[in-house]
């Protein structure tokens, strides 16, 4: 009988490469999957695991793993630096594993987007000039020379915001800037007016808006545009006033305000403004409301802290005038019916708001004496007007020759006898004149045969309905 075993095989692994290491088990047996571990050094990075058996011919190797062949086999790696300087530019992820001099006159230039640590060794500005494109850290500085460091400008200065003045906006005259201390690489940069030049671009007293400054870092040479924000002046409204004025039916009402604005400033507004009511009253509110700057040259430059305000004011009783119309009648005539005219109503009102109606008339009952005499008009009451009353005048003209013409009449009988006259079959009142066209007596009351007896002397006209006649009374 005879006995087999499987055989190992060895597994030879290089030494001594260049940025890394590579390992994996002694020996293996045939078909056996083995792992090999390949370990870049700081500052490499794995390019190749590469596995040849006996006859030199390649075995694939597969996330790290191959399949051991019927034979020896020698595994090496190959490795290759993150990053690396050439022409004064870092490129890549570059690794400082050793001292890195920049010497006079030469620029090392870190672009943004590298990273770069020092392992080992430092870089050291001997006179030279480092230039730094972005944020970097964990790396070591040493010696003199000129720090550029362009990410430093995105950091250091910061506008807030400034309200409209008037005036040129600057630095300590609206605007605020707040500088920023900040370590980068060891070293410790304090940002301040000494460190930062401040140059205004554009129209930076001239109204609210998005303004800019370029700021220059002295340090650095660098420049950047920065820009900060001119926001509305709030605008106070102060000192309403509302006018006084007259009953018109309405709650309409007029006035005015102050406010802040910077002075030589031009400011239009609109606005509303309202009594309470209508009514008749002293000390009535005043309502200020829907106030807006609708106009004006700096009207961009404002906005209202409020929209409302107000006041008080009185409105007083309106002028209406109540005028007796004139009238003119002849001795004995009726009185007539007195009428009056008004002018003051407001809103389209009438008599109709007076809660008492004028009285007018005149001091005499009868009509029998000639002359003018006052209409006299008074009385009316209304709660939201000041009453004028204008007097009327009645005048009572002397009978005219026509009325005291004879006309004679068929039925009525007129004559005197003695100190009495005597009417027959009159129709209408009687009435008695002297020569002056004076009436002297009435009968108002319509008898068949009236007697009037008369104690005067003389000549009378006696007229009824349309007959008149003389008559003596001796």
């Amino acid at each position: 009988s005879a006995s087999f075993s499987k055989i190992d095989y060895a597994v030879t692994t290089a030494t001594g490469l260049t940025g890394g290491s590579v390992s994996a088990d002694a020996t293996a047996q045939y078909q056996d999957q083995v792992t090999i571990t390949a370990t870049p050094a700081v500052g490499y990075k794995l390019d190749a695991i590469t596995v040849k058996d006996a006859s030199n011919n390649a075995v694939a190797v597969t996330n790290g793993k191959f399949t051991m062949p019927a034979s020896a086999v020698n595994v090496t790696a190959s490795f290759s630096p993150t990053g690396y300087v050439e022409n004064g530019q870092v490129y890549g992820d570059w690794v400082v594993t050793s001292d890195y001099t920049i010497a006079e006159g030469e620029t090392l230039v870190i672009p943004a987007g590298t990273t770069v640590t020092t392992y080992g060794g430092a870089v050291i500005i001997n006179n030279g000039t480092l230039k730094v494109e972005d944020e970097i850290s964990g790396v070591t500085l040493a010696g003199d020379g000129v720090f550029n460091y362009t990410t430093l400008d995105k950091y250091d200065v910061t506008f807030g915001t400034a309200t409209y003045n008037g005036s040129a906006i600057t630095i300590g005259n609206g605007l605020d800037v707040t500088y920023a201390t900040k370590t980068f690489c060891g070293k410790t940069f304090t940002f301040d007016a000494e460190s930062c030049t401040i140059t205004y671009t554009n129209n930076v007293n001239a109204s609210v808006g998005t303004r800019y400054a370029v700021v220059t870092w002295d340090f650095s040479g660098n420049t950047a545009t920065k820009e900060f924000a001119i926001l509305k002046r709030e605008l106070n409204l102060t000192g309403f006033i509302a006018n006084n004025k007259n009953y018109d039916g309405t709650t309409q009402a007029t006035g005015s305000f102050s406010d802040d604005r910077i002075a030589g400033d031009e400011l239009e507004f609109n606005y509303k403004c309202a009594f309470e009511d209508e009514n008749v009253g002293t000390g009535k509110n005043v309502s200020f409301y829907r106030i807006e700057i609708d106009g004006g040259a700096d009207a961009d430059n404002y906005e209202l802290v409020t929209t409302e305000g107000s006041a008080s004011a009185n409105i007083n009783k309106a002028p209406l005038t109540i005028k007796a119309n004139d009238f003119t009648i002849n001795v004995g005539d009726e009185m007539p019916t007195f009428t009056v005219e008004y002018d003051g109503f407001v809103a389209a009102q009438n008599v109709e708001v007076l809660s008492t109606l004028p009285t007018v008339g005149v001091d005499i009952t009868e009509t029998s004496v000639a002359g003018t005499y006052d209409i006299i008009v008074s009385g009316a009451v209304a709660d939201s007007y000041e009453i004028t009353y204008i007097n009327g005048t009645l005048t009572i003209n002397p009978a005219t020759a026509t009325a005291i013409d004879e006309v004679a009449s068929a039925d009525v009988k007129i004559y005197s006898r003695g100190n009495i006259i005597v009417v027959e079959n009159a129709d209408s009142p009687i009435e008695v004149f002297d020569i002056s066209g004076k009436r002297v007596e009435r009968q108002s009351e319509i008898l068949s045969r009236v007697e009037i007896p008369m104690s005067d002397r003389g000549v009378f006209v006696v007229r009824t309905g349309n007959t008149s006649q003389k008559v003596i009374v001796k």
